[in-house]
């Protein structure tokens, strides 16, 4: 790593990077909104979120309203490296104030993985069921 670089300077560049990949995932798939978050194995914690078709960014990327390893989709994805979830509101335990605020109904949900470790999740919802 160039040590003239801060690591704000970094994490922005890995945001730009990571940011032009999801648009053109976001493009290809065709979908209402595409989420990733980078995920920290040793902390358990979920950082630099990128969310691309969101009503509402400000919420998305309060630091309070993270995924939490522990707990919903985030939870099930980690577990089982995929999840397909046809209609959202059928999930009770799964439909959280971001499926509201953003109007989700379906959504599917992978692990990010390289050199056999999860290093994030990737979230592509959508108005209607899956397809």
């Amino acid at each position: 790593m160039n040590d003239d670089l801060s690591q704000s300077d970094v994490h922005q560049a890995l945001r730009n990077q990571l940011t032009a990949v999801l648009t053109d995932l976001k493009d290809t798939l065709q979908a209402y909104v595409v989420c990733l978050f980078v995920y920290d194995a040793y902390t358990e914690s979920f950082h630099l979120p990128i969310g691309l078709g969101l009503r509402d960014p400000d919420s998305f990327n309060d630091p309070k309203m993270r995924p939490r390893g522990d707990r919903g989709v985030a939870k099930l994805v980690l577990q089982n490296s995929y999840l397909i979830i046809d209609k959202l509101d059928d999930r009770p335990e799964l439909y959280a104030a971001f499926a509201h605020r953003e109007h989700i109904r379906s959504m599917v949900g992978m692990a990010c993985i390289f050199k056999e470790s999860i290093v994030g999740i990737l979230q592509r919802f959508q108005h209607q069921r899956v397809t």
